[in-house]
């Protein structure tokens, strides 16, 4: 099996911290070769013809400053900010 599995990604940042990203994996992903147990059950990834993935994903950047002043202000704690 090989550890290296070739994938592309893109992705967009939009304003406000938000991000949009989809990346696909080329090559297989699973060992087709497998055969055992897995979660105490019998396995046998042979049946699959192919198992390649992709996914989107959508993440938020969450801004420090704004959660300190949350804290701080629930806390009734006095910072300077910069």
């Amino acid at each position: 099996m090989n550890p290296w599995i070739p994938s592309w990604f893109a992705g967009v940042q939009f304003p406000g911290g938000i991000n949009l990203k989809f990346k696909y994996y080329m090559n297989d992903f699973l060992n087709k070769d497998f055969t055992g147990q897995d979660f105490g059950e019998d396995v046998n990834y042979s049946q699959f013809e192919s198992t390649g993935i992709w996914y989107i994903s959508l993440s938020t950047m969450i801004k420090w400053k704004s959660i300190k002043r949350v804290v701080d202000k629930e806390s009734n704690n006095k910072v300077a900010y910069r």
